[in-house]
């Protein structure tokens, strides 16, 4: 298993997950409530945010 060095490339890797687990249990990003997010380096969050939108519209 490797990750990639690009965080957008982590976040999108990360909802990936995300979406493949919450498959699992019959369940949607519809159905999640809160989501909180670490970033080692707040300037890594807003080049994030266009994934992030898209898996909350799924």
């Amino acid at each position: 298993m490797t990750i990639s060095d690009d965080v957008l490339e982590q976040a999108e890797q990360c909802l990936r997950n995300i979406d493949y687990a919450l498959k699992e249990t019959d369940c949607t990003f519809a159905d999640v409530v809160r989501v909180r997010y670490l970033l080692p380096n707040r300037d890594d969050f807003e080049p994030c945010w266009p994934c992030s939108g898209a898996a909350s519209a799924t």
